[in-house]
């Protein structure tokens, strides 16, 4: 393609007729002209720039108005010194001479004569250039030139097509050079244009293709300027230009198949077309080749894929014409052009399409398009949509929006007019079923071209009926939840990121006073006393860091002066449940009373826990003294059981006794506080070592121990147990009593018996024997503190005690108290 002129430049040579043509002379190529909006301009420009005498014949075919018919013959007769006519049917074309179509017609041309015909659309809309430049094609054929100038939409861009099937030529007027540049995009976008250039310049490229007027038919003049057109319009095309012998062999290669090809024309020349030819289409282009031979000057067109210099395989769009009988060709003419690119985006485009109408019947919203003008004639809709609205596509299309909701609607004329300033648009609208029903919607709309220029609508309608049921249901909810917060009875508030109140419920008016419309608005500070104000707000600012309270008391200031302690758990409020607070809700508790109940509850304990130390401190002095004293009572009452005899040894040993007791109550009070005053902290210890040291306590007494090396959790005061058990076995036993002690291992455990062959316990006094001051031993003897303090200790190492017959059934037969212990980690027995 060839842009060879820009506005303003002159040709450096201008080819001139040698003599104008006679008159009523046929022309030796006919030009069609189209134009559009701005094409006025336009041919001024390309008719002054045209000799008078050029030998062509010049058809007009514009987009006039029908209302303003037969003045554009008397206004381009200014511009052009050739007789200008408007066509009337069956007018024979004539060189050098202008014709123009009516406004109310279609024009086509057969044997060089102009017939009128009424008027027809394409899908709604008039063609005119496209139908005229096919009928040229099909009457000139190679002696055709279509010629675009200036123009909106797409008219003419078939008909270019059709011209160059049959060899003609293509012009256009540079798009640069126009505003009103559709059309000329249109064509260009083909890749079929041959020229491009201003209007003003068309004249000259022209006229140096066409070469100079025709001589006489058969004169040798005829023949050299036939071949100077072909070599011309061959030389210069950007298609790929063969001439083949019957049997295929290359004689001619346009420069053009370098680009097209990676071959220069002289690798080509003399070699087989059908070395060029994938294999697979080897047997179309024989049946072409054969086709074109028995039918001269017959077009044969196909689509075929010829290789590249560099191995690949590119598509050609193919026209063959037979010529060996043209002097000035003398072979198979072949016109290739490379549509690679276009088949792959042929193919994008119908994956494209493919894909839109995947969408378009697949989609879940309804898709419709309409013509934007007038009423908005519904062009398509998709499956989603008729079901929507209850129609069939067959019955919604081809009618007007009225059918999907009311004309008036103002929420559709907004749409409608912010959709025409913007193109685009979205609201929420009220639609019609078609039996008359109507449901809430949302529609997104837009405005756009399709591929024939026209502008056209899009509509994409989602029912959201359930949407705004939720919306319904939420706002119930949500007046729920306010008025939840209102009457609850516990204080509420609410405050955003500001620390201004938004909420405050009527707990919250009668902990402080102040009335709900008079705190929301105001500062949060408003709440607090000022001698806490600062550490108040330190720490709401922490909760708006995402520090949640939970049970953090803040005074708060009460209207009248007063301050109240209030418990508050607080949670901060976000969009999506994480991010940025939008607000912070606390919920408060009074808890004044409480605190004044703790505080006089503390003093309390203050108190007593004076007392209890100042009774620990007598009763150290007591027990320490008493002990003292008894140390030496015991000295004496040695002395008096050593020294007397008779009735006085009975009572020295008897006051012995009292004495030991006395002892022994004194070293159960001592572990008693132990027991209560020292925490609990347990260890391993050896059960064998300590039941060993106890029996040692008693070298008189029957004992039977076998022994047993377990480590148990205890800890200091677990000798206190077999003291009390081992001892009250000794002296409530009575004379020759024997006693057995017991160690079993149990599955982690450690079972201790105590047994002794004494007078036993009877069965009504077992349930009391381990409470406190219960004298559970022979004839009531024994101050009930010793066995309490058995089963305190034991319960302090995790255990249970309890007492049984030694002899199952005969309770007379002694007593077994067992009790289990808890064995040490990491210990084994043997």
């Amino acid at each position: 393609m060839e842009k060879p002129l820009t506005s303003g430049e002159t040709p450096e040579e201008e080819t001139k007729p040698e003599q104008a043509a006679p008159p009523g002379t046929p022309p030796d190529f006919t030009v069609g002209i189209g134009a559009s909006a701005g094409g006025l301009d336009a041919l001024e420009k390309f008719l002054t720039h045209l000799p008078p005498d050029s030998g062509m014949a010049f058809i007009i075919v514009t987009h006039m108005d029908p209302s303003r018919p037969g003045m554009m013959p008397e206004i381009l007769m200014r511009f052009t010194e050739m007789p200008v006519h408007e066509v009337s049917d069956g007018m024979t074309v004539r060189a050098d001479t202008v014709y123009i179509i009516p406004s109310d017609a279609d024009l086509s041309i057969m044997n060089g004569t102009l017939f009128l015909n009424p008027p027809e659309k394409t899908r709604g809309v008039r063609m005119p250039i496209d139908s005229f430049f096919r009928s040229l094609a099909d009457d000139q054929g190679h002696r055709a030139v279509a010629i675009l100038l200036s123009g909106m939409g797409s008219d003419g861009t078939f008909g270019i097509r059709a011209i160059k099937e049959h060899l003609g030529m293509v012009m256009v007027q540079d798009p640069a050079t126009t505003t009103f540049k559709a059309m000329l995009e249109s064509a260009i976008a083909t890749g079929m244009v041959d020229f491009i250039a201003p209007a003003e310049a068309l004249p000259d490229r022209l006229l140096k293709y066409a070469g100079t007027a025709v001589s006489a038919p058969g004169s040798g003049e005829a023949l050299r300027k036939s071949e100077e057109r072909f070599r011309l319009l061959t030389e210069n095309a950007s298609d790929v230009i063969l001439i083949l012998d019957p049997v295929g062999s290359i004689l001619y290669a346009s420069p053009s198949v370098k680009q097209a090809g990676g071959f220069t024309p002289e690798e080509l020349i003399g070699s087989s077309i059908l070395k060029l030819m994938h294999p697979d289409d080897l047997p179309l282009v024989m049946n072409a080749l054969s086709t074109a031979a028995a039918h001269p000057k017959e077009r044969v067109t196909l689509e075929v894929r010829f290789r590249h210099s560099s191995g690949d395989w590119l598509t050609f769009d193919v026209i063959g014409v037979n010529l060996q009988e043209e002097p000035a060709v003398r072979g198979f003419v072949v016109n290739a052009r490379d549509i690679t690119e276009r088949k792959r985006a042929e193919e994008k485009l119908r994956e494209s399409e493919e894909q839109f109408r995947a969408i378009f019947d697949n989609s879940s919203d309804g898709i419709v398009l309409t013509d934007p003008q007038g009423g908005g004639e519904i062009l398509s809709a998709n499956p989603a949509a008729c079901r929507m609205l209850g129609w069939t596509e067959e019955e919604i299309v081809g009618r007007g929006r009225d059918v999907l909701f009311d004309r008036g609607d103002p929420d559709l004329l907004a749409l409608i007019d912010e959709r025409r300033r913007t193109g685009s648009a979205r609201a929420e609208l009220t639609f019609r079923r078609k039996d008359g029903t109507s449901f809430p919607g949302e529609m997104s709309t837009a405005l756009f071209r399709d591929v024939r220029g026209k502008e056209r609508a899009i509509a994409i309608i989602r029912d959201i009926t359930e949407r705004r049921r939720a919306e319904d249901d939420l706002r119930t909810t949500k007046e729920y939840l306010e008025n939840l917060i209102d009457y609850a009875n516990a204080p509420i508030i609410v405050w955003n990121p500001e620390f201004v109140i938004t909420r405050f419920n009527r707990a919250f008016e009668s902990l402080t006073g102040i009335p709900a419309e008079e705190a929301v608005g105001a500062r949060l500070e408003i709440l607090f006393p000022e001698v806490s104000r600062n550490a108040s707000m330190e720490m709401v600012r922490r909760a708006m860091a995402d520090e949640m309270w939970d049970a953090v008391e803040i005074p708060i200031l009460h209207r009248s002066g007063s301050v109240r302690t209030v418990l508050w758990n607080s949670a901060n409020i976000t969009g999506n449940g994480r991010g940025t607070p939008l607000a912070t809700i606390a919920q408060g508790q009074d808890i004044t009373g409480r605190k004044q109940a703790e505080e006089e509850r503390a003093a309390l304990t203050g108190r007593l826990e004076e007392a209890h130390r100042e009774a620990n401190l007598y009763l150290d002095i007591i027990t320490h003294d008493i002990r003292n004293a008894n140390n030496v009572s015991t000295m004496y009452a040695d002395l008096m059981v050593d020294l007397a005899e008779g009735d006085l040894k009975t009572y020295a040993e008897k006051l012995r006794n009292s004495i030991l007791r006395g002892n022994g109550i004194l070293r159960n009070v001592a572990t008693l506080r132990r027991v209560h005053e020292e925490s609990v902290s347990l260890a391993p210890v050896s059960l064998d070592a300590v039941i060993r040291e106890e029996v040692g306590n008693y070298p008189g007494a029957s004992i039977r121990y076998d022994g047993r090396p377990v480590e148990v959790s205890a800890d200091s005061l677990l000798p206190m147990i077999f003291a009390n058990l081992i001892g009250n076995a000794v002296k409530f036993g009575g004379a020759g009593v024997e006693i057995t002690v017991r160690v079993e291992e149990r599955d982690g455990e450690v079972l201790v018996s105590v047994e002794d062959t004494g007078p036993g316990i009877p069965d009504e006094v077992k349930r009391l024997l381990f409470q406190r001051f219960e004298r559970g031993m022979a004839r009531g003897r024994g101050e009930g503190l010793g066995l309490y303090i058995v089963r305190t200790l034991v319960e302090r190492y995790g255990g249970k005690v309890r007492v049984d017959d030694r002899v199952p059934g005969h309770p007379g037969e002694g007593a077994a108290f067992r009790f289990m212990l808890q064995k040490a980690n990491g210990t084994e027995g043997t």
